[in-house]
């Protein structure tokens, strides 16, 4: 399916991967003087009949809130026409990582997750249940539904907004990672191994999650035991993951590794500057989800730098990048690919 890097472990995942995910810069573009017939509309119509389109939350928010250059209802009613797939939130997605990690078989291929839904409302019922005068949480919503209702409710708003409020845990990662790293300059495999534990803990932390949740719901397709303050599989009992194991963690993982990188870029950068340069990073970081799961991925070079690595170790090709021959250019590069 594609092109891991030599000697790197592809990881057995049952999800199906061949998934087209495209960044926010893409869609801009998109809609500057939107029209079904243009080049690039129709260039996606004909690929997306062979790689189905996956769309996140970020992706619409990112553009609901940006500048209008075309008519955005008109490219949401071609965009609803290509039945995209929807990423479901980060969250979500790193529950059902640990999950398939409990329910994995010792030195075994990875369990299943499922990352996308065929609708929005499926992919984000849990986080548009509370907002119950939006008339997304039905079946029928779409993307027109989705960009009418961010733009002309204060509930829709508030779902934008909370991008906002993403940016303080994702400053206060890079600025941790950056004060870890220091001490590390001369010996870059200590320090990355310091964030890598750091990453380790978070990942345990859901595991036992999902455990306990197993365990109070008695569900028994998870026989756990108990080992010190973790649940774990019964198969596995007395180990805990390690890490050589945390790409089993696609998201987390490429999460991380976009993380990592990006923060060496911090150093010296005083904290206005940090905050300001960071709000126009933390949605990339939640793009990252996408390229975890998704076989064919469009990014900045900036981004591509960062995750190159770490696709390759999922077994992933490289990203595409965006800026080399325009939006155009994207797609037909990624059509010599099919």
């Amino acid at each position: 399916m594609s092109n891991a890097a030599p000697n790197m472990p592809v990881l057995s995942r049952t999800a199906d991967l061949r998934l087209l995910y495209l960044d926010t810069s893409f869609f801009v573009e998109l809609e500057r003087g939107f029209s079904v017939q243009s080049p690039l509309a129709r260039k996606l119509g004909e690929l997306t009949e062979t790689v189905p389109l996956c769309l996140s939350f970020i992706t619409i928010a990112e553009l609901a809130r940006g500048k209008r250059s075309g008519d955005l209802n008109a490219m949401a009613r071609f965009l609803d026409s290509l039945r995209p797939r929807w990423l479901r939130p980060e969250n979500e997605i790193a529950a059902q990582e640990a999950r398939s990690y409990l329910l994995s078989p010792v030195n075994g291929p990875f369990g299943a997750c499922d990352p996308v839904d065929s609708s929005i409302y499926g992919a984000f019922r849990r986080k548009l249940m509370r907002d119950e005068n939006l008339d997304l949480v039905t079946d029928n919503a779409n993307i027109e539904t989705f960009f009418r209702q961010i733009q002309n409710s204060a509930e829709g708003r508030e779902l934008v907004s909370g991008l906002s409020s993403a940016c303080g845990p994702f400053i206060l990662r890079l600025q941790d990672d950056r004060r870890s790293n220091h001490p590390f300059r001369e010996n870059s495999r200590a320090g990355r191994e310091h964030t890598d534990r750091k990453l380790l803990v978070s990942i345990k932390a859901h595991i036992a999650q999902q455990a306990q949740e197993a365990a109070t719901k008695g569900d028994l397709t998870v026989r756990l035991q108990k080992v010190g303050s973790l649940y774990l599989p019964a198969a596995t009992a007395g180990t805990e993951p390690e890490i050589s194991d945390i790409p089993k963690f696609p998201a987390q993982f490429l999460g991380h590794e976009f993380t990592h990188f990006r923060s060496d870029v911090y150093e010296g950068m005083n904290e206005n500057n940090l905050k300001a340069m960071a709000s126009g990073e933390v949605g990339d970081y939640f793009h990252t989800v996408g390229a975890a799961y998704c076989e064919f991925f469009s990014c900045d070079k900036r981004v591509g730098a960062a995750i190159a690595g770490g696709r390759a170790r999922l077994g992933l090709r490289p990203p595409f990048v965006t800026v080399q021959r325009g939006a155009l250019g994207l797609l037909e590069d990624i059509e010599k690919c099919l």
